[in-house]
């Protein structure tokens, strides 16, 4: 009969055959084989009169439902030969070949085997633990109790008071599931109606501070219902914070080691417009190479002083502008 044998390159390559082909077509005899070998071989598709050995075989075998599994995880290897078949070799080939897949086959039946014992010893410890802990926190199964279920609908796993105890803990994980569901929208629900509170209160504070500090073009704004979310933020860090301006996020910033005196102190000015609750600290950047106070308002970070390590102390305002016109030609 014809056979079509699959070659590996790869091993050929590493063993030094000269092999061009990933697959080669030949006569065989399969009367010269075993009653085991041909069994082996008729696993195998026949497409158009030709035994594919090329092809995945059949998997019939129930002896282990785990087995199913590991064939999964265990990908079977691209079994093929790495001599060239010629026509005084072909039996060779092919019983090269059928051994490789009995041991392949011994290799999965025992990692089945295997498998399926880990399982029975995971439901044992399962069943061993009060009715509330077999359920997980979220609701969600254990992943040995997809295999147990599994080997329990093929009879194969023998652990007494398994199928019961499962259906209990079905009932009570569904109903964990429910009550995370349930707190999760309550969550959900209690987190809007905080933020809508937050964002009325800050609102209502905007509006108040607007008509009583704002500018006539802040008020226009306010008046007319136009978004002034900027301008409100700019004229209330300067009226509240004069010696304090925004601070963007593409500064390079590091924690601050071997401080002056001089960074001491003016951390110590800064703190006495806004305390360290409020974020107020030094941090080192790399691009100004000096020490900067630094903190929080309305959300955002600002910053007050720049302090060099040569002592000299300039409002970060001035440094940024200063930097960025000499950015560009590297004179900073």
């Amino acid at each position: 009969m014809k056979i079509l044998i699959p070659i590996d390159i790869k091993q050929a390559i590493i063993e030094g055959a000269d092999v061009l082909k990933d697959s080669v077509l030949v006569d065989f005899d399969v009367s010269t084989l075993t009653l085991e070998q041909r069994r082996l071989l008729a696993q195998w598709p026949v497409v158009d009169g030709v035994l594919r050995l090329d092809r995945q075989p059949d998997k019939e075998d129930c002896s282990n439902v785990m087995a199913t599994y590991v064939a999964a995880e265990y990908h079977q290897p691209v079994i093929g030969v790495v001599v060239q078949v010629a026509a005084d070799n072909v039996e060779k080939v092919i019983l090269r070949f059928l051994d490789a897949v009995f041991q392949y086959n011994i290799d999965n039946a025992n990692k089945a085997a295997k498998m399926a014992t880990s399982v029975r010893t995971s439901v044992c410890e399962w069943l061993a633990l009060p009715p509330r802990d077999r359920v997980t926190d979220t609701g969600q199964d254990e992943r040995f109790l997809g295999y147990a279920d599994t080997m329990e609908e093929a009879g194969q796993l023998d652990v007494p008071g398994y199928a019961e105890a499962r259906e209990a803990s079905k009932v009570l994980a569904e109903r964990r599931r429910k009550e995370i569901q349930e707190a999760r929208e309550w969550n959900s629900k209690l987190r809007q109606r905080e933020y809508a509170e937050k964002v009325e209160a800050e609102t209502r504070e905007r509006n108040a501070w607007i008509e009583a500090h704002g500018s006539g073009r802040l008020k226009w704004h306010l008046r007319e219902g136009v978004e002034c979310q900027a301008i409100y933020r700019d004229e209330r860090l300067a009226h509240d914070l004069p010696n304090w301006t925004w601070m963007g996020d593409g500064w390079t910033k590091d924690e601050p080691r071997n401080v002056s005196e001089e960074a001491i102190e003016a951390l110590k000015v800064a703190r006495k417009e806004i305390d360290a609750a409020n974020g107020s600290a030094l941090v080192y950047i790399q691009e100004l190479e000096g020490w900067v106070t630094v903190g929080r308002f309305l959300g955002r970070n600002i910053a007050r002083d720049i302090i060099f390590r040569d002592g000299e102390v300039l409002s970060f305002n001035v440094a940024e502008h200063e930097y960025n016109a000499t950015a560009e030609d590297g004179s900073w």
